[in-house]
């Protein structure tokens, strides 16, 4: 469930949930939670296993990611409710809202996990994968690349589906089934963004 070849069909519910729900305060940080709760579950199942972790602090990373997440959603939502815009903006942003909460709540989470390494450094191996030795400058490249591509993963997900919704609205097709059409088709292209391993040049490495 938490894999990476099970991301596309465990966040379908969750995506839907997030744009197809009435954007109540309940509806809207149930779903910011049930998000979080399978985000620590996928980070902690594809996290770097030589690394350490203890449940003290996995419980804090998943509570401040939670509170972030959360906040912003509610937070943005309503500062949306109150601009002085039209409705007709207001309801398209409000659609955007969602990718916001979920973006920032994702590199909180990746950078809180992955930190450590910063210090410590991550391994490097060669071409047929045996250990050269640990970098610090790998390990701010990865955690770099990683925390962008934590907020880019959300994006076909939570901004495709209402920028096609808003082109069919008035076709004679029921919207929630364009809608999870498109999350379905969105997720799936997100996990492409998604690579456990990365090749870098050694000579702008220095090795411990």
């Amino acid at each position: 469930m938490f894999r990476v070849c099970a991301f596309a069909p465990a966040n379908i519910p969750i995506c839907a949930g997030m744009l197809m729900t009435p954007a109540t305060r309940f509806n809207v940080l149930f779903w910011q939670w049930v998000n979080q709760t399978y985000n620590a579950g996928f980070n902690y199942s594809n996290r770097n296993a030589s690394g350490s972790l203890t449940n003290e602090k996995l419980a804090a990373i998943y509570t401040g990611a939670s509170a972030i997440s959360c906040g912003l959603a509610v937070g943005l939502g309503e500062a949306v409710k109150r601009a002085p815009v039209s409705a007709a903006t207001a309801a398209i942003l409000g659609k955007f809202v969602p990718y916001c909460a979920v973006a920032s709540s994702n590199v909180f989470n990746f950078m809180a996990m992955r930190s450590s390494e910063l210090v410590t450094g991550i391994p490097i191996k060669d071409k047929e994968g045996a250990v050269m030795g640990m970098s610090q400058e790998a390990a701010k490249v990865a955690i770099f690349q990683g925390a962008v591509t934590r907020a880019v993963i959300p994006a076909p997900v939570l901004i495709l589906p209402p920028i096609v919704m808003r082109a069919v609205d008035k076709l004679a097709v029921p919207s929630r089934f364009v809608c999870a059409g498109v999350c379905d088709d969105a997720c799936g292209h997100a996990c492409v963004f998604s690579c456990s391993s990365a090749s870098v040049w050694l000579r702008s490495l220095s090795l411990d």
